[in-house]
């Protein structure tokens, strides 16, 4: 077999518990750090305990975007793992195993006779150096990288910058239990394996999730208050931001429940913060109330909802695209709101600081819209530009404008659509915060004219909001493909990395990405659709909602759907195949 350097996908598999995680993580950085490219993504179930846990890590010496059906190393902890992922294996891929706990049949194999057997005595090593038999991960990195003949050292520094709080004795014996796995696989194992890893020069880039992503944008852009009740796969956000806060010197609160946090942030906003709040979708059913609230008072609110399949409490685990209707039209009445699709880190970074900039300036609620594929999954990724979104407080009376006067018309007609607002306590700015309908003032004002005129105010925020927004379209790939996919969010970036294998078939392919839900960019996908030769919608939802918001918003539809719903973010095979299979 032809040796393949620098292009390989690697999978641990094992019960909650094991460091799973944090050795597919540790391995991201690894090969980063190498020079090269990576994409992880972790699968597990609800459970606090056991069940079976996976990571993938898909390793390129090109970008790419997501990872693949196939898988040149194993890493199996338990039975369950082989059973479920032999058949993912290349021809002469490698299982590596503890014999001691485990005992690998041809059964278990379903017969193939191409796959190497790697055992390696996991939990006996990481005794031997004196850890427990938890760290028997890390045994099995360091087999993992003798068996990819990759050099040690770029190891040492990611133990340090891991456990480096822990103390030195705790990142040293790591350090020496993944050297005795390294030392075993090297000497009992010498034969040469297909695949391997040379590092080579590289730009700085880093390996980040898209909720590190996000919490960093909010920082970015001038957070200060930040409220959530954990709910997967949203909670990450707020754990980084309450790691961070003394150092930035802001609020990061575990609130009670969703209620709370979104009336936290309302609260936080009224006060004058730059204040935003993180659910899912059940999450953010409870904050609909707050939501209306928020848009009523005119008060700037940042919402991220991290989607996950439902109904109910759905697959608390997994990802899906299925609350792009529910955003958009969420709390009753007619109010106008920001939603935002990012598809990747980066866009997940500068997004949310544009997000807080947006809501404050003007006085509406943003919806940052993602799902567990983004929230959880980690990519090599070029250092975020910390100026694209320069940060500007806006949206706010000057100092003492209108002192003297005893009620300041908060909610006064303006051409835009936006009455700059006072904080509480500032001389002249006292108005009422009604969620009824009000007059100037915030006095409760059931008038027909009144009405007419409240409304009309508020829905011109959007088009006072139009030309701070980037594009919100995006069209990876080349103008005048034989096929336009047409998708929003993490899909993305599946069929990114199905634009690459569509290459290599033959086919030509673009992207049709819509970053902006809302205000919906009707003219530019108009002009979009009408250039495109053939459309494939493509969602990780049962019903097309991104097809059936285009159709209401252009009356144009797509040629084909590819959906998928099963929990699991797309295979690029699947959208190849699809669109392969067209021609």
């Amino acid at each position: 077999m032809k040796p393949t350097v620098n292009k390989f996908t690697w999978k641990i598999g094992g019960a909650a518990g094991n460091g799973i995680m944090v050795t597919g993580a540790m391995l991201a950085k690894y090969v980063t750090r190498a020079g090269l490219w990576s994409v992880d993504y972790s699968e597990y179930p609800s459970l606090i305990r056991g069940g079976h846990n996976v990571q993938v890590v898909q390793v390129d010496d090109e970008q790419i975007f997501s990872h693949d059906q196939g898988n040149e190393i194993l890493v199996a902890l338990n039975e369950d793992t082989v059973r479920k992922h032999v058949a993912e294996m290349s021809s002469q891929g490698a299982i590596i195993f503890d014999p001691d706990r485990l005992t690998i049949n041809d059964a278990m194999l379903g017969g193939r006779k191409d796959i190497q057997l790697v055992p390696v005595p996991l939990v006996k090593l990481a005794l031997q150096e004196g850890g427990k038999d938890l760290m028997q991960n890390t045994v099995a990195l360091g087999a993992t990288l003798a068996l990819l003949d990759a050099p040690m050292d770029l190891m040492d520094e990611i133990f340090k910058d891991t456990f480096g709080e822990k103390g030195d004795a705790v990142v040293q014996l790591n350090q020496k239990i993944c050297k005795a796995g390294y030392a075993h696989v090297r000497e009992q194992h010498p034969a040469k394996f297909p695949w391997s890893i040379m590092p080579k020069p590289q730009e700085p880039r880093m390996v980040i999730d898209g909720n590190s992503a996000i919490a960093l944008g909010f920082l970015q852009g001038g957070l200060t208050f930040y409220s959530a009740y954990p709910m997967t796969p949203a909670s990450s956000i707020l754990t980084t931001l309450a790691e961070l806060a003394p150092k930035y010197n802001i609020v990061a609160k575990h609130a009670e429940d969703e209620i709370a946090a979104v009336n936290n942030a309302i609260g936080a906003s009224f006060a004058g913060s730059r204040a935003a709040c993180g659910t899912s979708g059940g999450g953010f059913s409870l904050m609909v109330e707050g939501l209306g609230l928020a848009a009523i008072t005119e008060t700037p609110l940042v919402i991220v909802n991290a989607q996950r399949p439902g109904p109910a409490t759905g697959l608390p685990t997994w990802t899906e695209q299925g609350d792009l209707r529910f955003v958009m039209h969420a709390s009753q009445g007619d109010f106008p709101r920001i939603v935002v699709a990012p598809g990747d880190p980066t866009q997940a970074f500068t997004e949310s600081a544009r997000a807080l900039q947006l809501a404050e300036h003007y006085h509406l609620p943003v919806i940052i819209l993602t799902d567990k594929y983004l929230a959880e999954g980690h990519w090599s990724t070029p250092l975020f530009d910390r100026g694209a979104v320069p940060m500007q407080r806006g949206g706010f009376v000057a100092p003492h404008e209108h002192q003297g006067k005893d009620w300041y018309g908060r909610y006064a007609d303006t051409p835009s659509g936006v009455t700059p607002r006072p904080v509480p306590g500032q001389a002249g700015g006292v108005f009422l915060a009604n969620s009824d309908e009000h007059d100037q003032y915030g006095f409760a004002d059931e008038t027909a004219v009144n009405r007419l005129m409240q409304v009309a105010k508020r829905n011109r925020k959007l088009e006072s909001a139009l030309p701070h927004l980037p594009p919100r379209t995006i069209l990876w790939g080349e103008p005048g493909a034989d096929v336009t996919l047409v998708t929003w969010g993490s899909t993305t970036i599946s069929c990114r990395e199905a634009l690459r294998k569509l290459r290599t078939a033959g086919v030509t392919a673009n992207i049709l990405q819509i970053l902006y839900i809302l205000p919906f960019p009707t003219e530019e996908v108009t002009k979009a659709f009408a250039s495109a030769k053939r459309t494939i919608l493509v969602e990780t939802n049962s019903s097309g909602q991104l097809g059936s918001v285009i159709a209401g918003y252009t009356g144009k539809r797509c040629d084909h759907q590819l959906l998928k719903f099963d929990g699991r973010p797309f295979w690029p095979e699947d959208i190849v195949s699809f669109v392969t299979s067209l021609h």
